[in-house]
């Protein structure tokens, strides 16, 4: 058989079969020698003299001229190709052993039991019994195979509560007016409250852990300032920043606000004060999800008349379609259902006529809207306002302007100073807050928009695979 081009046994077969095998190794020093020898050619002389061969190879090899010395001395011990490589020791573990790690250690979370490596290797013991590894080599496997390292515990409430299913649908929601509006090019404007104490001070410090290092700081939080604003792309907005001393009692600063505390700032000094587009946007605090009177349901701690002429008012009917009256529901004789075990009463349950109630509670409709219903309707302006999703700060961005605030006041404030007051505490504040232009604000919405255009395109694909999900449910059951 003729040695043609395409012979296995041809030279030109063979020097591309050896190129194939080098290792990583030779290909880096390989690229690093040409580089030089370019360089030296784009330059017209050479890095090093002739007489000087021992720094031309060190330069030329990328290593240090002293490596390049001791490769050259007898008796110098050089690895074998690979022996450079890791060898992962105790790593026999096979996949499917190894594949039963995560699952227990889901499990002692599921069971809000103690997890560490001898509750882990108990589970996994109890699960199957025959495992067969140590607790060391489960030590290796943990953090080799799965991934799994020993750190601190983090508090993954919120980040339940924001894949809770509901929430995802309320952010779905909330997304979509979002863009929605911004096709409109309405003016979005983010409100919120926070809390400056006169014993704020930064958490972290250059400290050897004696007392002489650490700054005397009164124990206690102090007296504190109660702050709300509003702003928007161009800066806060005019009138809207307001301070307050509050309770130092009340451990919480929501107790400081009320409904009517904020029905009076958000009509006397937000709404003069937007662009007659503007997009109101603020987040669910308990007074600005108050309720209109007509969308309150019934509530547990009402007696049985109170229900009861919620049920009247609502038209409330029974089964068979008859409107119920206060004597129907309170006096009236009523057998219960054969089987159930109940005995004949006069009127209804206080149970079931809060189970009747809840079935019958209207839909929300909360007291901002009709402030900005009747201040559009007085004023000609088309103002709009959304509420944020539960645990999700970083869709507004005054969280952000809220930071900064609160790392200038800690970089200056002088806690347990004679000459430090409420005052001063105030000023730092308001030096901060008239430093933060258009262009801090507009790099908190730049980052918040980011978010959500991600967490848009993720709700997405959550959305359709559990409309995937029920529709094969609906299929089997068919």
């Amino acid at each position: 058989m003729s040695d043609g081009p395409d012979d296995d046994t041809s030279p030109a077969r063979k020097r591309s079969r050896s190129v194939r095998e080098f290792r990583t190794c030779c290909h880096g020093l390989a690229r690093h020698v040409i580089s030089t020898f370019d360089e030296e050619k784009d330059i017209g002389e050479l890095h090093f003299g002739l007489n000087r061969p021992r720094d031309r190879a060190a330069d030329a090899l990328g290593i240090a001229l002293t490596s390049v010395s001791k490769l050259l001395r007898d008796g110098t011990q050089l690895l074998s190709p690979g022996g450079s490589e890791k060898r992962e020791r105790g790593m026999c573990m096979d996949e499917e052993d190894a594949s039963v790690i995560r699952p227990a250690l889901v499990s002692l979370v599921l069971d809000k039991s103690a997890i560490s490596l001898d509750t882990i290797l108990a589970r996994i013991k109890r699960d199957h019994s025959d495992w067969k590894w140590s607790r060391t080599t489960l030590y290796r496997a943990l953090a080799n195979r799965c991934g799994i390292s020993f750190s601190a515990r983090k508090n993954n409430y919120y980040k339940r509560l924001r894949e809770n299913p509901a929430n995802v649908q309320r952010r779905a929601q909330y997304l979509k007016h979002l863009f929605m509006y911004e096709a409109q090019n309405r003016e979005f404007i983010f409100l919120d409250q926070t809390w400056m104490n006169k014993n704020m001070m930064a958490t972290r410090c250059w400290t050897d852990g004696t007392v002489d290092c650490e700054p005397d700081a009164p124990p206690g939080k102090g007296a504190r300032w109660i702050v709300i604003g509003a702003g928007g792309r161009s800066g806060w907005i005019r009138d809207s920043f307001v301070m307050w001393k509050g309770n130092i009692k009340s451990e919480d600063y929501h107790h400081e606000m009320d409904g009517e505390i904020f029905e009076d700032w958000f009509n006397r000094r937000l709404l003069p004060n937007v662009p007659p587009n503007a997009c109101i946007i603020l987040d669910r605090a308990p007074y600005h999800t108050l309720l209109t009177p007509e969308s309150k349901g019934a509530r547990t701690n009402w007696t049985r008349e109170q229900i009861a002429n919620w049920l009247v008012t609502h038209n409330a009917k029974d089964d068979d379609g008859q409107t119920l009256t206060p004597q129907m529901l309170l006096e009236d004789p009523r057998v219960p259902p054969k089987g159930s075990g109940g005995r004949a009463s006069r009127g209804w349950p206080k149970q079931e006529l809060y189970s009747l109630a809840c079935e019958l509670k209207p839909k929300p409709r909360y007291l901002f809207h009709e402030w900005v219903k009747s201040y559009n309707e007085a004023h000609g302006t088309n103002i709009t306002a959304l509420l944020l999703p539960v645990a999700h700060p970083i869709l507004n961005p005054i969280e952000m302007m809220w930071g900064q605030i609160k790392r200038f006041v800690r970089s200056r404030n002088r806690p347990g100073d004679p000459e430090q007051s409420m005052e001063t505490l105030k000023s730092l504040v308001l030096e901060k807050r008239d430093a933060q232009g258009g262009e801090q604000w507009q790099a908190s919405f730049r980052h918040s928009w980011r978010y959500a255009i991600d967490q848009w395109k993720a709700d997405e694909f959550i959305l359709a695979e559990a409309e995937h999900n029920d529709a094969e449910e609906e299929d089997t059951s068919e």
